[in-house]
């Protein structure tokens, strides 16, 4: 979905910037096509497409890697039955394996440097002010 609504977007954008419909279509053929999440989920394309939930994940896994969250055991009173649980996500880990990809890290440090727009709200230190 979101897909659809950013090519919708784009397409707007780009008839009112006056491009013609021919050329306006090679962008937005070529902006999706270089996406690797938008081959999984869309028939049509170079990309081999991915049917299944389970080979989803598992191409997401090799394209995006992550690390799982950790589950850790909570005590239980005498009375309940079931098994508590409490789950973190390992913070230093997630992180190198995130600025591990150079596109992800080269928008970290460029977010450093950015103008702040009055006004606008970009993250929760913004309420501080």
């Amino acid at each position: 979905m979101s897909h659809h609504c950013m090519r919708q977007t784009l397409e707007k954008e780009l008839v009112s910037a006056g491009l013609e419909k021919r050329k306006i279509a090679i962008i937005l053929d070529n902006t999706f096509s270089a996406d690797p999440v938008h081959g999984i989920h869309h028939f049509g394309h170079d990309q081999e497409q991915v049917s299944s939930v389970h080979l989803r994940r598992e191409e997401m896994k090799r394209i995006a890697p992550y690390i799982p969250s950790v589950e850790i055991p909570l005590p239980t009173p005498n009375m309940e039955k079931m098994a508590r649980v409490a789950q973190y996500v390992p913070l230093k880990e997630t992180l190198e394996v995130l600025l591990a990809d150079n596109n992800v890290k080269r928008e970290v440090l460029k977010s450093f440097s950015r103008q702040s727009i009055p006004d606008v709200y970009e993250d929760f230190c913004d309420g501080s002010r």
